[in-house]
């Protein structure tokens, strides 16, 4: 699908198979992309400000310009993103997507099965927060602001 450019805002687009769609430049704002997968789209500029992306599928996507996400690799072969949401620094990491804190404490409990396994998520999380420090201004503004403040 060709949606550049497109005025996509407040759209409904849960589960929608987005795979390798142009969403460069297109306005996102308040989209509902729960679930959605949006697997190596180009979503280059676009506006993704207070999109739902619990569940969406960001792998191989191109997120080049996008100010409210960020891309933290492949810790332990999944992806990772960061990305505001409501306010809130959220994380996804595979299929799980937590608040930046709950996901620290989710991932480093002595409960955690695998905890000694995902030092390289740990590393993801830092990495996303030291860009998100990095980016400064605007990102960090709209992290901290109430919603419908920023």
């Amino acid at each position: 699908a060709d949606l550049g450019g497109a005025y996509l805002g407040d759209a409904d687009l849960r589960g929608a198979d987005l795979r390798g769609a142009n969403l460069g430049d297109a306005d996102l704002r308040d989209a509902n992309l729960g679930g959605a997968d949006l697997g190596d789209a180009d979503l280059g500029g676009a506006n993704l400000r207070d999109a739902n992306l619990r569940g969406a599928n960001l792998g191989g996507a191109y997120l080049g310009g996008v100010a409210d996400v960020i891309a933290g690799g492949q810790p332990n072969g999944w992806w990772a993103f960061a990305y505001l949401r409501e306010g809130k620094m959220m994380v996804r990491v595979g299929c799980q997507t937590k608040e930046i804190g709950e996901g620290r404490a989710y991932w480093s409990s002595s409960d955690h099965p695998s905890r000694e396994e995902r030092r390289e998520v740990l590393a993801s999380l830092d990495y996303m927060e030291a860009v998100a420090r990095l980016r400064g201004g605007e990102f960090l503004r709209r992290l901290s602001a109430p919603k419908g403040v920023a």
